[in-house]
This record gives C-alpha cells, sequence and structure tokens, in this order.
C-alpha cells in the first residue's frame, strides 16, 4: 500500500517566516498520513514483497579536499567546522556571518604546564569519533552549505538535545544511519539550519538565509521520507520512520507547531506498538529486557522516555501510554552511590516511568486539594516511591557535593537538574495540602538551583529532547503556595526564555505561573482543560480522546 504523495516542492517555501510556517503545516500531516498508512500495512499483515532499501536522488562526486597546507591559527570554531579561518580578531568573520559563536583563538605555549590530579568528570566526554569519521568516508553532500548545516548538526545540536547526560541516539544511531539516507541527511541539515536562525534571529545575521534553507531542504526531505518508507521492508522502514519522526518533531517544535509535533509523534509510537508489540514486552532502561531485533536499544530508549513525557502532560494525564510497555519496578535495586551522573539520570528516569500512573492524579489535587482520607494506593504505592525516592538522594549525593565544586561545568548543569527532578518528585509524591508554609525549603533551594543553571553560559536556551529544570519549575509553582516562591520561579523562568524541553516551553510557564499568582486555583480548571489558552504547551484531550486511533 503507497501512502499519499508529499506536497511538491513550492516556489514561495522559503520566504521568510510565514513561507516556512506554511511548509510546516501544509506537510507535517502528510508525514504523520504516511507512517499512519504504514501502520495499516502492519495491521492488515500485509505481506507483499518490497524492494530493497533505497534512497532517493542520484549520487553526487565525493567532496575531495584542496591540495593546501592545513592552517593551524585558526578560531576554535573554524578547526571544529573544518573550514577555513579568516583569523580576524577577537572574533573572526567567518563565524559571525554564519551565525555561530566564535570560541577564540588557542594560546600557543611551549611550557608545559605542572601536572595536577584533575577532578574526574561526572559525565562521559562527549566525543563523535567513530560517525565524524564514518560521515567523512561515505556521505555525499551536493554543495558547501549542504555540509556546513550538518556539520553544525554533528557538532553542535546532537550536544545539545540531551540536557543531562549524553545519548548515542543523537551523536552515533541517528548519525550513522544519514549514511545510508539521502531524507535523513536532508532533515539534518534543516534542523540545523532552523537552529541557526532562532540563533542569528537576535543580530538578523543571515538568520532569513537560514530559514529559506531550512524551508527548502525540510520540504524536500519529507518527499524522501516517503519514498523510503514505502520501498523498504517493515523492519527498515518502521526503524527509518522513528527516526524520521524525532527530527521532525524537533523542527515542529522549533516552529511553535506544538501540535502538529505531537500528532506525528504520536503516530510513530503507534506503528511502533503495532509492528513491534511494545504491549507485551517488560521494559527497564537500567536493565536491559525490551531489547528488539532490528531497533537499537538507543531508540526504545527514547521513545520511552517521550512516552512518558506526552501521557504526563498536565491538561489530560493518563496512567497508559501509547507504546504500553510495563515498566520493571527498581525496589531494591538502587544502589549505595551512583558511578555518575548518566546511571543516576537513568534510575530517575525509571523511577519516573514506574511513578507516573500515580503522579498523574497531581493536576487533580492541585486544583481540588487532597482527598479527604486515603486509598489503598496511597497507602501502598506513596510509601513506596518515596522511599526509593529517598534512596535515589541517598546515592546522589556524593555526585551533586563533588559538581558544586566545578559550578561552571556542564557536570553542575546536569547534577543541579536532576537534583531538582529529585526534589519535586519527591514534593508530588507526598501530595501535602497547600497551606501556607509548606514546601518552602524545598521550593528555595529549586529556586537557587535552576537560577545557577539558566545564567551559566553552558546553557542552551534551545530545543532539547528531554526533562530539564523547566518541568521542576512549573511543578514547584503547582504545589508551593507562597507568593515570593512563584515570583522567583517566574523570573527564572523569564531568564529561560528560548527553552524548550519536549513538550515544555520557558515562555508559556511563565505565563502560566504568573496566572497561578492571580487566580484562585479551582477558577484556573477551565483554563487548564483549554488547550488554545495554553498556546499549545499540552494537549486540552482526555486520555481516550488522545489515543482515540492509537
Amino acid at each position: 500500500m503507497k501512502a499519499a504523495s508529499f506536497m511538491a516542492e513550492g516556489g514561495g517555501a522559503g520566504e521568510g517566516q510565514d513561507g516556512l510556517k506554511g511548509v510546516s503545516q501544509e506537510v507535517s500531516l502528510k508525514v504523520a498520513s504516511t507512517i499512519q498508512a504504514k501502520e495499516t500495512i502492519v495491521r492488515s499483515e500485509d505481506t507483499t514483497s518490497k524492494g530493497k532499501h533505497m534512497t532517493p536522488g542520484s549520487a553526487a562526486t565525493k567532496r575531495s579536499r584542496a591540495s593546501l597546507p592545513k592552517s593551524k591559527t585558526g578560531c576554535r570554531t573554524c578547526k571544529f567546522r573544518r573550514v577555513k579561518c579568516d583569523e580576524g580578531k577577537p572574533i573572526c568573520l567567518r563565524c559571525t556571518k554564519f551565525g555561530v559563536e566564535c570560541e577564540g583563538y588557542d594560546v600557543q605555549s611551549s611550557i608545559n604546564p605542572p601536572s595536577s590530579r584533575q577532578p574526574r568528570p561526572l559525565l562521559p566526554q562527549i566525543k563523535n569519533n567513530t560517525p565524524i569519521q564514518i560521515i567523512q568516508r561515505t556521505a555525499v553532500f551536493q554543495d558547501q552549505s549542504e555540509y556546513q548545516y550538518f556539520l553544525h548538526f554533528r557538532d553542535e545540536v546532537t550536544l545539545n538535545l540531551a540536557s543531562i547526560a549524553p545519548q548515542p541516539i543523537w551523536n552515533t544511531v541517528l548519525l550513522r544511519a544519514c549514511n545510508d539516507s539521502l531524507a535523513l541527511r536532508d532533515l539534518t541539515s534543516s534542523v540545523a539550519a532552523l537552529s541557526l536562525s532562532r540563533n542569528s534571529t537576535r543580530t538578523n545575521i543571515n538568520s532569513s538565509e537560514h530559514r529559506m534553507f531550512a524551508a527548502r531542504y525540510y520540504g524536500k526531505a519529507l518527499r524522501g521520507i516517503q519514498v523510503q518508507i514505502n520501498t523498504s521492508n517493515d523492519t527498515d522502514a518502521t526503524r527509518f520512520a522513528l527516526l524520521a519522526s524525532l527530527l521532525v518533531f524537533y523542527f515542529e517544535s522549533l516552529q511553535g507547531e506544538h501540535a502538529n509535533a505531537i500528532k506525528h509523534i504520536k503516530s510513530a509510537m503507534s506503528m511502533m506498538r503495532h509492528r513491534f508489540l511494545t504491549s507485551r514486552r517488560q521494559y527497564s532502561v537500567i536493565r536491559r529486557t525490551a531489547s528488539i531485533s532490528g531497533l537499537e536499544d538507543e531508540v526504545v530508549d527514547i521513545f520511552a522516555k517521550l512516552d512518558n513525557i506526552i501521557m504526563s502532560r498536565i491538561t489530560a494525564p493518563s496512567d497508559r501510554g501509547i507504546l504500553e510497555m510495563r515498566y520493571e519496578s527498581s525496589e531494591g535495586s538502587i544502589p549505595d552511590t551512583f558511578r555518575d551522573l548518566r546511571e543516576a539520570n537513568n534510575y530517575m528516569d525509571h523511577h519516573m516511568f514506574c511513578a507516573m500512573p500515580y503522579l498523574a492524579h497531581l493536576p487533580h489535587i492541585f486544583i481540588n486539594g487532597p482527598p479527604q482520607g486515603s486509598s489503598v494506593e496511597e497507602d501502598t504505592i506513596g510509601p513506596q516511591l518515596l522511599d526509593q525516592l529517598r534512596r535515589w538522594n541517598s546515592a546522589f549525593a556524593p555526585l551533586l557535593a563533588s559538581a558544586w565544586e566545578r559550578p561552571d561545568s556542564q557536570d553542575f548543569i546536569a547534577a543541579a537538574t536532576l537534583r531538582c527532578l529529585g526534589l519535586v518528585s519527591e514534593m508530588s509524591v507526598r501530595k501535602i495540602s497547600r497551606t501556607t508554609g509548606l514546601f518552602v525549603k524545598e521550593a528555595t533551594e529549586i529556586i537557587d538551583l535552576t537560577r545557577r543553571v539558566v545564567t551559566n553560559r553552558r546553557y542552551r536556551k534551545t530545543f532539547v529532547f528531554d526533562c530539564g529544570v523547566l518541568p521542576s519549575l512549573f511543578l514547584t509553582v503547582m504545589l508551593c503556595p507562597e507568593q515570593s516562591i512563584r515570583k522567583e520561579i517566574v523570573d527564572v523562568l523569564k531568564l529561560a526564555e528560548g527553552r524548550l524541553e519536549v513538550t515544555w516551553d520557558a515562555v508559556e510557564i511563565a505565563r502560566m505561573a504568573k496566572l497561578f499568582m492571580d487566580a484562585d486555583p479551582q477558577h484556573l480548571e477551565p483554563f487548564m482543560k483549554d488547550s488554545s489558552a495554553l498556546g499549545g504547551l499540552f494537549e486540552g484531550k482526555d486520555s481516550a480522546e488522545a489515543n482515540e486511533g492509537y
């Protein structure tokens, strides 16, 4: 069965903001329809053989480097991008024109620095050596601009997509997949261009050029997606569609088209559920129990996390995700001390997977107050979750103390973010009534940590495929009724303007937090159910409607 064809590339696709929005709005639904058409094939068990894996477009001549001596005096950014630097001081003109930050020049010194014991990093060193070698050796790019945008995606965007710990899904799995797919390479170039346009808007340097390139290549990539899905076998097509849907979700989210982004990713998860029977699988991010033939564990991990985030949206919480995977209990498995931040993050993610059906009741409690008396669920699940969170915080304490020794590092950003998630999770589980003064100590610590994070020079105010400090700040607004606390949270959120964490938008959360300061919680119920009032931040559907057709 063939999916509906994508939109033909239009002449006005890249003309500024409106042109790019037009491409986004018209073709994103067709991306979802392509995936849904493939899902229909799986559901009906159509075994018609398809052609071998192929990529659209004709091969171009491989790029070769001119026989010129390499310069060792260029700026660090141009060296990283592998382009010739004009060596302007204090910043080079080439970086300025391309719209990226020039990181300056290495200081040459013949003096050997004194040896000293350096603290062990809490996060693994982020190196893309293997993917870099693979891409340079085999990938074909049509022109220098396309190649430069891909390099920006590889060297910058992939590092920004994970807010806490590096994720191989971005700097290994996806980059390797680009070797075999022109459509994926076009998608990576388009999202890199759109990301650069956001960064350069403040200075108006090449912003329109970046957006025009993004629009042109996004439309081209979406047409290529249809071809590749319809000419691959079921397993290859599903894997490709899942990887492509992550990039489409990123692009649509940067555009502010949250409804399109969520609709598309839900279609991809629905296809994943039916193709790989995820509802029959037990899943654990700390123990590999859901490995799927033909699909990397990293792909399973990112979709399990997205499923959990979407099912926990404030306006329409659900105790059932689209993938319907069963999460293993981690009771008794938390170590005395975490080895590094990645292990701590994995345990926090797993705790949230298990706790989400229980925590989904939080919005109702915020509006209506805690229930009278206690239920069997509260008597059993609540204490278990609270015990696990306290053990997590105990195992995490040494890492947090170590991160405090380097408050300007990426380690500190990751550790502070995890500490806030641990605090707000414990606050949520406790579900104590909103009496003046409650949770002030925890809220004060969260404000201090998040303020340090968002003002850190390493903090990126862009899109990430993770929950960072934004959910912690919003839930603190809900849980702590102190007006002074809420005002400080709004101030911190304003400092984070531009930050997007999956469905969490710093600007929208700040607006909502300000409304909470001025309204009685019971008067907010219609507002929280109205998706238009939320600016697309959350979906205003109940769980049955949200999952209909999936």
